[in-house]
């Protein structure tokens, strides 16, 4: 059919030929740039996704730092730090929400928002928590404990100068049981355990026997209304220490629970990258077997029209000066 052909016939056909393999070639090479790219973007933003939930880490690790230095030191600067990165935090997990969309990832978002605002409560709970037991300790128990011991002390020294022995001998042991009760109470603060606690407890009970059985056997009027204040104000001092035990032990719930929250966090961050990261090696995969069958096809397709153009350069003009 080729050799029947005209000169005019041969010399479009050739060209058209060359040309339509190269049209072949440009066709394929934009669709395989253009997936190449597809799958680059694809990376890109899962990159992104990645970086998202790093921060989200990275700064809640931040909070957790600020809660356990609060916990120690009940210092501001260590609530401002929490407020400055858990802000960061929400920041970053809105950010999150709008553009992680996978259908595994996206609720792990959402309950890291939730998670967070409960931890957020809790720590709130538990500035406040602390500040009451500062405020206990330093207005209730400071005052009262110095004005029942100057109120004992007063008793054993009145009862001393009226040679009252026995007035003096039981009230020494109450003062005796108010220092160890307060000590006790220093210890309970620093330490929480309930053996302290116990131990303030009954040390009271102790001093509130004997000083009743004092009063009932002083005759002194001023020694019994001394007496009789100083049974009161034990007992203020008692609710104090009943509402700091009550205080503390929801402080140190709290204090769990921002415990638990807090790798759980960590833990759905690490999940979200972790499943980014499968789908990066899977996209990188891709992507680079898709760049080497370009690689090739493209050799394969240019070849072709290499050696196309070869034999029509050789043959074509032969076949051209046979006709003519």
């Amino acid at each position: 059919m080729f050799k029947n052909m005209t000169i005019k016939m041969k010399l479009i056909a050739s060209f058209m030929t060359i040309v339509v393999l190269i049209a072949l070639l440009a066709f394929y090479s934009k669709y395989a740039v253009g997936e190449s790219n597809d799958g680059f973007a694809n990376y890109r933003n899962k990159a992104q996704d990645n970086v998202l939930a790093s921060e989200v880490q990275a700064n809640m690790l931040m909070v957790r730092m600020n809660v356990s230095s609060f916990l120690r030191t009940g210092a501001q600067k260590d609530i401002d730090g929490f407020n400055k990165y858990f802000d960061q935090t929400s920041k970053f997990i809105e950010e999150a929400k709008q553009e992680i969309k996978n259908k595994e990832r996206a609720p792990k978002v959402l309950k890291i928002e939730q998670i967070l605002a409960v931890y957020k409560s809790e720590f709130s709970n538990v500035i406040t928590l602390i500040k009451k037991r500062d405020d206990i300790v330093n207005n209730q128990l400071a005052k009262t404990g110095k004005k029942i011991e100057q109120l004992l002390s007063s008793v054993i020294n009145s009862a001393h100068k009226d040679k009252d022995v026995e007035a003096a001998f039981h009230t020494s042991r109450g003062l005796r049981n108010l220092l160890l009760a307060r000590l006790y109470v220093m210890k309970f603060l620093d330490s929480n355990s309930k053996s302290d606690y116990d131990r303030v407890v009954s040390e009271f009970k102790e001093l509130d026997g004997l000083l009743v059985n004092i009063r009932s056997h002083v005759q002194n009027p001023i020694r019994r209304t001394q007496l009789k204040e100083a049974i009161s104000l034990v007992e203020n001092y008692k609710s104090g220490v009943s509402n700091i035990y009550k205080t503390i032990n929801s402080r140190n719930d709290s204090s769990a629970k921002l415990s638990k929250m807090g790798p759980e966090i960590a833990k759905l961050a690490e999940e979200i990258k972790s499943s980014i990261k499968i789908e990066q090696q899977k996209i990188g995969e891709t992507v680079k077997s898709l760049n080497e069958s370009i690689e090739l096809m493209v050799a394969v397709i240019a070849g072709i029209i290499l050696i196309i153009a070869i034999l029509l350069a050789v043959f074509l003009p032969r076949d051209i000066t046979r006709l003519i």
